[in-house]
């Protein structure tokens, strides 16, 4: 069944909210109705461009978008976060020769699934 411009925003309201109080297994939860919400985004994106979006759509669309936006912005600083902690800890082991923290030794896994 296809979405809603406000249903797909209540996905990334759900992200969003994720991301800021709960933790990755939340994030992970959230990633399959985010599939599901761009595959809909696709599909009224063609919509759209077709015809001129009704005055309702559009405050959508807008609402829609500051959301996209504060959840991008969340994993930017989330990132650059991490990044930095990675540079701290570097830090604590040594330097290399040319200045920069020692590399951490990134011990995981990584699963990729689809």
């Amino acid at each position: 069944m296809p979405l809603t411009i406000s249903k797909i925003r209540e996905h990334v309201v759900g992200l969003r909210e994720a991301l800021l109080n709960q933790g990755p297994l939340a994030i992970e939860h959230s990633l399959p109705a985010l599939e599901a919400a761009v595959g809909n985004l696709q599909r009224i994106n063609v919509e759209l461009a077709a015809a001129k979006p009704a005055g309702f759509e559009r405050a959508e669309l807008i609402a829609l978008r500051s959301e996209l936006w504060r959840v991008a912005r969340l994993i930017e600083h989330g990132a650059a976060l991490w990044e930095g902690w990675a540079r701290v800890l570097g830090a604590a082991l040594g330097y290399t020769a040319s200045g920069d923290p020692a590399p951490l030794d990134a011990t995981g896994h990584l699963s990729v699934r689809g």
